[in-house]
C-alpha cells in the first residue's frame, strides 16, 4: 500500500510536470512580421536622411535582403562601400555608395522591381531602362540614385532587397572617468619603493649575503 501511493503521487508529479512544459511550449504567436517592422524603421530614417540634406548629416545606404517573410541579412554601405549579389553564377553589384549625392543602385534585365517615392508613388524599374545610365562597366547594367525619401524594391527571382538612404544614429555620449596621472605614478612608485625595502631587509640579514 506505501508503495502504490508513492507511484500515484509519482505520476500526478509527471503528470503536473508533462502540463507545466506544454504550458511553457505554447508560446503565443507574434502579431506582426519581423521584416515589416525591419522596413517600417528603415522608411522612418529615410525620412530622417531626406531632412537631413539641410544639414549635411553623413548618409548611409541601408541594404535589407529578405527570403518570403524573413530577413536574412542587413547592411549598411559608407562611403566607398559596394554591395553585392550572386546572380546566374556570377557576382553582381546592387548597390555602391559612391560619395555625397551619389547612392546608387544597379539592376538588368535579370532583375524585377519598383521604386517607391513620396506620395505612395510607385515606378517599376523596367520603365527605367529606356532613360537610366548604362553602367559603363558591364553591359545592359544600368543605374540609378536611390530616392532622398524613398525605397528601391529589386527582386533577383529568390531574395527581396529593399534599398533606401539612413542617417546613422548617433551613439549616446558617455562620461568616463579621467584618469589622473597620479594614479599612474602611483603604480610606479610602489613597486620600486617596496622592492628596494625588501632588498634592505634582506641585507640585515647575515646569512642572506650567502644566499
Amino acid at each position: 500500500m506505501p508503495t502504490g501511493f508513492l507511484t500515484g503521487g509519482t505520476q500526478k508529479k509527471e503528470a503536473s510536470n508533462e502540463a507545466t512544459e506544454k504550458d511553457a511550449d505554447e508560446d503565443e504567436a507574434a502579431n506582426f512580421l519581423l521584416k515589416d517592422k525591419t522596413i517600417e524603421s528603415g522608411a522612418v530614417r529615410t525620412g530622417t536622411a531626406q531632412n537631413s540634406s539641410v544639414t549635411g548629416a553623413k548618409k548611409m545606404i541601408e541594404v535589407i535582403k529578405c527570403l518570403n517573410n524573413s530577413v536574412v541579412d542587413v547592411r549598411y554601405l559608407d562611403r566607398r562601400q559596394k554591395y553585392y549579389i550572386t546572380l546566374a553564377g556570377k557576382r553582381f553589384r546592387l548597390a555602391y555608395h559612391k560619395g555625397p549625392g551619389q547612392y546608387l543602385y544597379f539592376f538588368n534585365h535579370q532583375l524585377s522591381g519598383t521604386i517607391h517615392g513620396p506620395d505612395n508613388t510607385c515606378q517599376d524599374i523596367d520603365a527605367l531602362k529606356s532613360q537610366a545610365p548604362m553602367d559603363f562597366k558591364e553591359e545592359g547594367t544600368y543605374h540609378e540614385n536611390i530616392p532622398e525619401s524613398g525605397q528601391v524594391k529589386i527582386n533577383d527571382g529568390c531574395f527581396d532587397y529593399f534599398l533606401s538612404l539612413v542617417v546613422p544614429m548617433p551613439s549616446p555620449a558617455v562620461d568616463l572617468p579621467r584618469k589622473r596621472k597620479i594614479d599612474t605614478l602611483k603604480h610606479m612608485v610602489v613597486p620600486i619603493i617596496a622592492h628596494s625595502v625588501f632588498i634592505a631587509f634582506l641585507g640585515l640579514i647575515p646569512w642572506a649575503s650567502y644566499i
